[in-house]
């Protein structure tokens, strides 16, 4: 008897969860309900750069979990990056600096490669007026085209795609074993949590600098020449619970001056295109089982929200993490399969 599970959200995170149950587990149905694909779900708003931090895990976590996170995202993402189809995949090696100012947002040297410490001359030397830096290589993620690699993936292996709006999760009931919660922008509207808040992000494309190397810092200054269009990724992330549809001018020139303290050229350089945009967080990111009371019968869930502006560098391994949670609820409801199923199937 086959496993019919749903996943609700076509961003990062939901066809992360949506491949990974399906190379996880023998004789399941996935199904993906989404109302928005492709760059719908994951605008230009974030790091697209695989980046290993500490600091992007909360601190209730057990460390070797979130370093098994992380190892499997590495090894997913250097694997594509690596391999003949890499850039059809959106997945391509790139070398740059990160700055912080704390120790605990340092990158892990173990997921990327190249991994340096850079001296107080070095520092001094390029004017880095911050605590600590290094140099590493780590994988670039091209949204557009890694989300279609997944979502043909998905399909290849038997995957089905649903073009629809979600209200309710218990509208789901009777349709599928198990629903696994990765909806984005309307995550509050299905799982009301007073932890999930909305950070606003802002983001500029620009004219092409001089270098291809990408510079980061714990002060949310992000430079980025994007390997596919040549233009320059430029932008940090603005507020928490204030969202403006538009990034004004005065906004432009706040992104680029504070780019400009680093890379110096970039005040310069032209505007191209430039994006705001919403995205839900939450600290602990969301990551547990549900079981949902549907009037009587339970419909189990397995949520996966709340990543923010960090969802490039923890889709895959959460993904991973919850594909496991969708084992458990089978091992759970295949012996008392009468017990979830719906009046009208006993």
């Amino acid at each position: 008897m086959s496993f019919d599970v749903c996943v609700i959200g076509a961003g990062i995170t939901g066809l992360s969860v949506a491949l990974n149950v399906q190379r996880l587990m023998r004789l399941v149905n996935v199904t993906i309900v989404a109302d928005s694909f492709g760059l719908e779900t994951n605008t230009p708003v974030m790091e697209n750069l695989f980046i290993p931090s500490p600091s992007s895990i909360e601190a209730d976590i057990e460390p070797e979990v979130s370093m098994d996170w992380f190892k499997d995202a590495w090894e997913h993402h250097y694997n594509l990056a690596t391999s003949p189809d890499g850039e059809l995949t959106g997945n391509t090696l790139k070398t740059g600096t990160a700055l912080w100012w704390h120790e605990g947002h340092h990158v892990i040297p173990q997921c990327v490669i190249d991994y340096r410490l850079l001296s107080r001359e070095e520092m001094d030397e390029k004017e880095y007026n911050i605590a600590y830096g290094s140099e590493f290589t780590t994988v670039h993620v091209d949204l557009y085209q890694y989300l279609r690699w997944l979502l043909k993936e998905i399909r290849e292996n038997g995957g089905r795609v649903k073009h629809d709006t979600v209200f309710s999760l218990q509208e789901l009931y009777g349709q599928y074993d198990v629903v696994v919660n990765c909806v984005g922008i309307r995550g509050r509207e299905l799982k009301n949590d007073q932890d999930l808040h909305y950070i606003s992000n802002a983001m500029l494309q620009i004219t092409p600098i001089s270098t291809d190397n990408f510079l980061i810092t714990q002060d949310d200054v992000y430079i980025c020449p994007h390997p596919r269009t040549g233009y320059c990724d430029v932008g940090f992330v603005k507020t928490i619970r204030k969202y403006e549809k538009k990034v004004d001018e005065d906004c432009q020139w706040y992104i680029k001056h504070r780019a400009a303290q680093y890379v110096p050229e970039i005040k310069n350089c032209q505007v191209v295109e430039a994006w705001a945009e919403k995205r839900p967080e939450r600290f602990p990111i969301l990551l547990e089982i549900e079981f949902l009371n549907c009037g009587g019968p339970v419909l189990p869930i397995v949520h996966n929200i709340g990543h923010g502006d960090r969802t490039v560098s923890l889709a895959w391994g959460r993904g991973v993490q919850a594909a496991h949670l969708v084992q458990e609820v089978q091992r759970m409801v295949k012996p008392f399969a009468k017990k979830w199923r719906p009046y009208n199937k006993l």
